[in-house]
């Protein structure tokens, strides 16, 4: 019984340890995994209108403050997401798409909570990466296989919460939303949900 709540337990102590006031400036570098959703309106039935998957990746940035509480900052971040199975079966056929790359730039403004919490938001630009591949049978032979590759541009935002663990380290929790519009590519309509968890460090 200890086993199952002993995670949460480290938490909660490790929060209640006293750490200096953080002021949540200067060059960072941090690492990410999380949960990727990839939505998508889909004219056939036999195709998946969502993609879901593993994510994991980092970002660097700059943040700075404006006043005593206030922090602005911009940053870079790069990501792979490992999707499920999605083969999909389309008569003899076979259909396989993955997510790929994810990259973005974003600004970000946030607020400091108590001494070491800043709760912030964030906006920019992401560009993400989908792979097809397309198995077609004919006759008894080897199948046909075709590969499309498709980058998708967008809008992203996000807010999150970030909390110092002393002067420099941090753990951080954050939800990103993009929206790809009409690009024309792999499919109309691309929208994008992630949630993540991060390790970080500032110089």
């Amino acid at each position: 019984m200890f086993a199952r709540f002993a995670p949460l337990a480290a938490v909660a102590l490790l929060c209640a340890v006293p750490v200096n006031a953080a002021d949540f400036t200067g060059p960072r570098a941090e690492v990410r995994v999380g949960y990727d959703r990839l939505s998508a309106d889909d004219d056939n039935v036999d195709i998946p209108d969502t993609l879901d998957g593993a994510s994991f990746g980092g970002a660097i940035g700059y943040d700075h403050a404006i006043g005593s509480n206030l922090i602005v900052g911009i940053e870079a971040g790069l990501a792979f997401t490992i999707n499920d199975d999605e083969t999909v079966a389309l008569g003899r056929d076979r259909l396989r798409i993955d997510l790929g790359r994810d990259f973005d730039v974003m600004a970000r403004i946030g607020t400091k909570v108590g001494e070491n919490a800043l709760v912030y938001a964030k906006a920019g630009y992401a560009n993400s990466r989908v792979t097809a591949r397309y198995s077609e049978f004919v006759g008894t032979g080897s199948p046909d296989l075709t590969r499309y590759s498709d980058n998708e541009g967008g809008i992203r935002l996000g807010a999150g919460v970030e909390y110092a663990l002393g002067e420099r380290a941090y753990v951080k929790g954050e939800y990103r939303y993009t929206d790809y519009g009409n690009g024309g590519g792999y499919q109309d309509n691309l929208s994008r949900n992630q949630l993540s968890a991060g390790f970080g460090y500032r110089f």
